[in-house]
């Protein structure tokens, strides 16, 4: 079945610098509805030409796109609607624009701009080649040094984050991005997600006791889960099922893990800055010296 445009599209030439005075003037009268459209390629979302469909979560689905304003692909993440089975307005695009503004580091994927559809709310973010941390696991096992490498670059990104006054509360190695080019870029911050008090963020090696117990998280959960990321890959690199108890792995490593591990928040690192410089100290202890190398075959 054929397509027509959205009439009228919701976000300015600018990416997010640009987008508020728009959104703010936006009414639910200005938002495109009705079942004729559908989202398949070809469809436009205001200065979005959908392309193809690349995947789908719980959070929503993601197509690769054409800006033709930018004559450049992008990845549009079109949100499944919110608890309430109501799709998000464009109060909610403000508020999640308004808080990307604050994320700019090369270590998180670049957001290009934020609408809403008759589909409800969708995010424009740079198209990255490659496969994710999960996908590259399933394919190889990265050696020590690279595993420290993206472990220390996802570290960046939530220093970064948390310095915002940002956090993640959902990574995992399904939402960390290493790019052709060996860029490492985080996925899926949501400034504005919340757990509800009475739900569990469910449970898994990089959910935080607090987060299992129904506590939202915060920092200290996001380092949790970073350690966690970390403890994947060097469990991938060794062959072995866990590392975090690994004799093999040397001791300044192992207390790094155990800590970033610690089931009371108290007992984990006081900040992402702190986890890099302990990290850091690991790396510059195992440069040149260290017979560990060897246990860790292959190379991302």
């Amino acid at each position: 079945m054929a397509t027509r445009p959205l009439p009228n599209p919701i976000l300015t030439p600018d990416p997010v610098g640009g987008l508020l005075a728009s959104l703010l003037r936006a009414t639910e009268a200005d938002l495109p509805r009705g079942p004729g459209l559908r989202l398949v390629p070809g469809a436009r979302l205001g200065r979005f030409v959908l392309t193809r469909e690349l995947g789908r979560g719980r959070s929503g689905t993601v197509f690769e796109a054409r800006d033709l304003e930018r004559e450049k692909p992008v990845a549009l993440k079109v949100l499944t609607p919110g608890p309430t089975g109501v799709p998000r307005d464009v109060a909610w695009a403000h508020r999640e624009a308004a808080d990307f503004r604050r994320l700019d580091h090369p270590n998180i994927v670049a957001l290009h701009g934020v609408g809403t559809c008759h589909a409800g709310a969708y995010l424009a973010f740079e198209l990255l080649r490659g496969r994710t941390l999960l996908g590259r696991l399933e394919e190889g096992a990265p050696d020590l040094d690279g595993a420290l490498r993206v472990a220390g670059d996802v570290g960046k990104a939530l220093a970064h984050a948390h310095a915002a006054g940002v956090v993640h509360r959902g990574l995992t190695a399904a939402k960390v991005f290493v790019c052709d080019d060996g860029a490492v870029k985080v996925l899926d911050f949501s400034p504005g997600r919340r757990l509800p008090s009475n739900a569990s963020a469910g449970s898994g090696p990089g959910v935080s006791p607090e987060q299992q117990a129904g506590w939202p998280g915060d920092e200290r959960s996001d380092l949790y889960a970073l350690t966690a990321v970390l403890q994947q890959l060097l469990a991938a690199g060794a062959g072995r099922a866990s590392s975090r108890d690994g004799k093999a792995l040397p001791r300044r490593l192992r207390r790094l893990l155990a800590a970033g591990l610690s089931p009371e928040p108290a007992g984990r690192p006081g900040s992402a800055a702190e986890w890099l410089e302990e990290l850091a100290a690991v790396r510059r202890s195992l440069a040149g010296r260290w017979p560990w190398r060897a246990l860790f075959a292959g190379a991302f």
